[in-house]
């Protein structure tokens, strides 16, 4: 995948934040707050802030992991929702 951004990784698999915020999608601010949240690791070398690839794919998972539990829990409340309704009846 090609960024459009070049930077040299002091390390295979370490990625500019700049990089980074591309590939997730939002802005290297967002990314800062991120990494200031410890929502993602990111070491400093050499003046810059730097993100693993792996971090970023784990963060994706957790991510999808919350979206997939909130699916699940909103779809129990509609279910007790729709047999609280049923007894009334």
């Amino acid at each position: 995948m090609t960024t459009g951004l070049a930077y040299a990784s002091p390390q295979p698999g370490l990625l500019h934040i700049d990089v980074a915020a591309t590939r997730l999608g939002v802005t290297r601010r967002t990314v800062d707050r991120m990494i200031a949240d410890g929502e993602l690791a990111s070491p400093k070398i050499g003046g810059k802030r730097w993100v693993h690839e792996d971090e970023i794919a784990d963060f994706v998972e957790r991510q999808l992991g919350k979206a997939k539990k909130q699916r699940a829990e909103r779809a129990a409340a509609k279910r007790r929702r729709s047999r609280s309704k049923g007894d009334k009846k």
